[in-house]
């Protein structure tokens, strides 16, 4: 399981940060791998709360600092 803090802005202009959880292999560790899965939905925890987002809401997306 690979965990990433990250900011997403979604196409309405909002944003939500969170750590992106994704299942993937060791050499697919880099962000861009984990977006490219082929699920439709990501899974983003915020806190104790878990987040589905779906892929085509997303405009942009990046590295988020750990708080």
């Amino acid at each position: 399981m690979r965990i990433l803090p990250v900011s997403f802005q979604f196409i309405d202009q909002t944003t939500l940060g969170g750590e992106l959880m994704v299942d993937a292999p060791e050499e697919k560790s880099r962000l861009s791998d984990c977006l490219n899965t082929t699920h439709r939905f990501l899974c983003l925890r915020i806190g104790t709360k878990i987040y589905y987002v779906d892929k085509d809401a997303i405009r942009k997306v990046a590295y988020a600092e750990k708080r």
